[in-house]
Parts: C-alpha cells; sequence; structure tokens
C-alpha cells in the first residue's frame, strides 16, 4: 500500500497510508487559507488542484485560475519527487486532510516547538 512520508533529514517521523489527500494551511501574513490536492504515486507526488480564499502577499491567482465557492482555484498538474515544509510555533499548523476528515501535523509530530523542516514524500 502507498503511503506519505514525513521526514525530518533522513528520520520518517510519520508514515500516513492513502492515495490521496489535501495539504491546508494558513497563509503566515494573510492569514489566509490555501489548500492543495495532491495524489500519491510510488516516486512521486501529483499536484492535481489548489484553492486559495483570496489574494495578497505572493498569493496571486494562477493564469488559468478561476473563482468558484470562495476561492481562486486552478486544476494545474505539478509532479513533485517531494515537498518541501516549515513548521513554526508562531502560525497555525499544516493539516493533512483524507475524505473531508482534517488533522493537525501536531497529531503526528507533536507541537512544533521551534522551526522545523519537514519534507514529504511517497514511501
Amino acid at each position: 500500500m502507498i503511503a506519505a512520508c514525513l521526514l525530518a533529514g533522513t528520520v520518517v517521523l510519520a508514515r500516513i497510508p492513502g492515495e490521496t489527500f489535501t495539504l491546508r494551511w494558513m497563509h503566515s501574513v494573510e492569514h489566509t487559507a490555501w489548500e492543495e490536492d495532491y495524489e500519491l504515486h510510488p516516486d512521486h507526488l501529483e499536484l492535481v488542484a489548489n484553492r486559495v480564499r483570496g489574494s495578497g502577499a505572493g498569493m496571486e491567482p494562477e493564469a488559468g485560475g478561476y473563482w468558484r465557492d470562495g476561492a481562486w482555484q486552478s486544476d494545474r498538474h505539478q509532479r513533485f519527487e517531494e515537498l518541501a515544509l516549515t513548521r513554526s510555533p508562531y502560525v497555525k499548523d499544516y493539516e493533512w486532510c483524507v475524505h473531508g476528515a482534517c488533522r493537525s501535523f501536531e497529531h503526528w509530530l507533536g507541537a512544533a516547538t521551534e522551526v522545523q523542516y519537514i519534507r514529504v514524500r511517497p514511501c
């Protein structure tokens, strides 16, 4: 079964099974929700859609983006070997959502007490 691994350096901190997920977070300056939908493949992650609930600092709508249900959306597909994320105790934590049920990264990794660099890879 395919899963996503959350890593710090080379250490696997958590393994989350599933074939799809939504990564959700709050923009640290604009305090606006940002969501990205991914498919997991054995050797990569594929971004299949994203939604941004506003615009502002570094959040301009993508070319070809459209406004629907209160958010700028895009159905652009992009392939990644891994995602690089930064957790901080000063902003709301990332959320991992599957079929509408979301859990904070704190569920798997504990609270961010300092800046922490996390990578997400298929495993």
